[in-house]
Parts: C-alpha cells; structure tokens; sequence
C-alpha cells in the first residue's frame, strides 16, 4: 500500500497551539531535537558510571522542511520572518521588529506525534524551476523536543487554496516585470548560537 510523503504540521505563536495557528502539507520534514549527554566516571576510584553523573549538557532543534504555499501561507511565514506576529492571520502587512518571535510545531511523523518548542525561522529559501511548483525550504532554530504529545482541540484544517507555479511568477522591477526561467531567493536572519549558561537554546 502506498503511503504519503508529506506530513502534517501544525505552527502556531503558542505552546497550545491555538493561537494564530495554521495546519501545513510539508515535504521533507527533517525538524528534531538533539541532546548531548555527559557522565561524571570514576567516583571511589572504580572504573564505573553511575547513573547519577549522567546528565544532559545542551539541547537543542534544528531542520525544517520544504512546502508548496498558498497566498495565506507565504503571508503567514514572511510576517514571522521579519519579527512580526502581531498584525494577526491571514490579514495585515509585516511590520519589521527587532525580535524573531517564536513559534509552537506539531509534527506527525507517522508512528508519534512530536512538539517543537520556541522555534525561530532562521532561513527561507524559495526556489522557482520551469514548469514546477514553487518551493519554500524553511530552516529552523529551536529550544526543544517533546514526543508523545496530541493534537490541540481543534487544530485547523489543511487549506485547499491554490499553490503556484513558476509560470505565474515574474520579477518586477522599477515598474516593469521581467519574466525569467528559474530563481533562487534566500532570506536569511543570521542567527547566532547562544547558550548563555544554560542547557537549551
């Protein structure tokens, strides 16, 4: 029996995700959570590992995944992706801030469903190629991974808008449109990786 290759995700700017949220198809997904573990060995001169010295030294989540977008859905990601979670869902234009806000994933991955907690958009990349859907890979940085999570009450449902292709694109550029082949944009919020003293992003 065939199976799906894409996965269901819901995003939202709350941990319940229920706030400003909106369910995705994504292609791709490879968003998870990281650990790095350190043992304290050799207490009372033997060669053991107690179980106590193990802890985890630093957390973290990283990836993300590929989507074809629909209108709303490049209104949704760009607002967030210039500081902007305010103007609200579907409506309002991006105002720019100085702070990337953070973002709530659940992710089904078929056999468990997983929660990716205070995540930031740290890179989209949008690729058009003839005759195709275009292409949004979005890359984040993240605080966390939970399994074993549920869906929130009543998450939305996946949208059935249209997507684009290349063909309907063009570059506009002091008033006259250009039309071209294939494109590569990426957007990039140069993140750095602080820790500050702390086991999670």
């Amino acid at each position: 029996m065939p199976q799906s290759h894409e996965m269901r995700i819901l995003l939202a700017d709350n941990q319940a995700g229920t706030t400003n949220a909106i369910s995705l198809a994504a292609r791709n997904c490879d968003l998870i959570g990281d650990q790095t573990f350190g043992s304290d060995p050799g207490k009372r001169g033997t060669r053991q590992m107690y179980a106590c010295g193990d802890r985890i030294l630093r957390e973290e989540v990283s990836g993300g995944f590929d989507i074809y977008p629909t209108a709303a859905e490049m209104d949704w990601f760009i607002e967030r992706m210039f500081g902007d979670n305010i103007s609200g869902y579907p409506a309002g234009a991006a105002v720019p801030g100085e702070t990337i806000p953070a973002l709530y994933a659940y992710v089904d991955k078929g056999d468990e469903l997983f929660r990716y907690d205070e995540l930031r958009m740290a890179e989209i990349i949008i690729s058009l190629r003839p005759s195709d859907y275009i292409n949004w890979r979005i890359n984040f940085i993240g605080k966390d991974e939970t399994s074993g999570v549920s869906w929130p009450g009543s998450p939305p449902a996946l949208s059935c808008a249209s997507e684009f292709i290349t063909p309907d694109a063009a570059l506009t550029v002091a008033s006259t449109a250009y039309p071209f082949k294939s494109m590569d944009i990426s957007i990039n919020n140069g993140f750095v990786d602080q820790f500050e003293n702390a086991v999670k992003r």
